[in-house]
């Protein structure tokens, strides 16, 4: 039959597409993310030490509690809280911590979300 003379029209109409899909913008993970994603993490906890209660929009998390920050000062590279007595659940923002390179919950007896989000290791 003549399905041969529809392939090009297929094969435009599939890299139109394709195009499409590729110029969706995905959204930026910054330090702005990495903020954000910390202070989901926050709410998902409970503190009984205080020990993360300088954890607020109004301070730079490169210098919170438990945090390290790359050497350009602006991405989280580690996050340190074990022995610290906080509860509750992972929270998946934590995913968004793309520069992320350690992550110490140790001795969270309480932590009841598991797995740990996709993305962080």
């Amino acid at each position: 039959m003549d399905y041969l003379q529809f392939l090009p029209l297929l094969f435009s109409l599939f890299q139109v597409h394709v195009n499409s899909c590729m110029s969706q913008q995905l959204p930026d993970l910054d330090s702005t993310t990495d903020k954000q994603a910390l202070l989901s993490f926050k709410l998902q906890l409970g503190d009984p030490r205080n020990a993360i209660s300088g954890w607020t929009q109004n301070s730079s998390h490169c210098n919170w509690f438990g945090i390290t920050c790359t050497t350009n000062g602006s991405r989280v590279e580690s996050l340190q809280l074990g022995s610290l007595g906080l509860v509750g659940n992972l929270a998946p923002s934590l995913s968004n911590l793309t520069s992320l390179t350690t992550l110490n919950l140790s001795q969270f007896p309480q932590l009841v979300s598991w797995p740990i989000p996709v993305g962080v290791q």
